[in-house]
């Protein structure tokens, strides 16, 4: 299903690991967010190497998204989970599938890996990525997290409050195989 959705949004995905693609990797996320992203291509290599998932979209040999993951823990649910720390497609690129596609092949790639969930938290105000984790990828956010981050300071999020809605995307729930079809 992950080929699939890559294949419809035009996108070869893959994971990164060569050091000149996690430059790329760096220098695409300081796009998408307007600024210094806080994962260089040091602490994207570092998370690749140590089990995480760093995967980028190409189409016609130019990377046009990333996807970032690491390995989690929650306190309170001593279960391994991936833990979907960014995602972001090119600006010129956007609505086409590609964050989709990216999103499969995490899961595809987490299911290989033997976890049963990813979690990531999202800003409830942008409605347009509360229906693609909620309706698109079928998550759920069981918990609001207010003020999680603290002060942001990139050009997307400085000024204003850091309240999140935690997803937890159960990968094999009904709801994640038919939004994956």
């Amino acid at each position: 299903r992950a080929g699939d959705a890559a294949t419809r949004a035009g996108v070869r995905v893959g994971l990164l690991r060569r050091p000149p693609d996690l430059v790329e990797a760096h220098r695409l996320l300081a796009q998408v967010w307007g600024g210094e992203p806080d994962v260089g291509p040091d602490l994207l290599r570092a998370i690749g190497f140590a089990g995480g998932c760093v995967a980028g979209a190409h189409r016609d040999g130019t990377l046009v998204g990333v996807s970032v993951a690491l390995v989690g823990w929650h306190p309170d649910d001593p279960a391994p989970h991936l833990h979907s720390h960014v995602t972001g497609t090119a600006p010129e690129a956007q609505g086409g599938g590609i964050g989709f596609a990216l999103k499969q092949h995490q899961r595809a790639w987490a299911l290989a890996q033997g976890f049963g969930e990813v979690v990531w938290t999202f800003d409830p105000l942008l409605r347009r990525n509360a229906w693609f984790n909620l309706a698109r990828l079928g998550a759920g956010a069981p918990e609001y997290l207010v003020d999680f981050y603290g002060d942001m300071l990139d050009p997307v999020n400085a000024g204003q409050g850091s309240d999140r809605l935690l997803v937890r995307w159960r990968l094999d729930s009904p709801a994640a195989r038919a939004a994956a079809t």
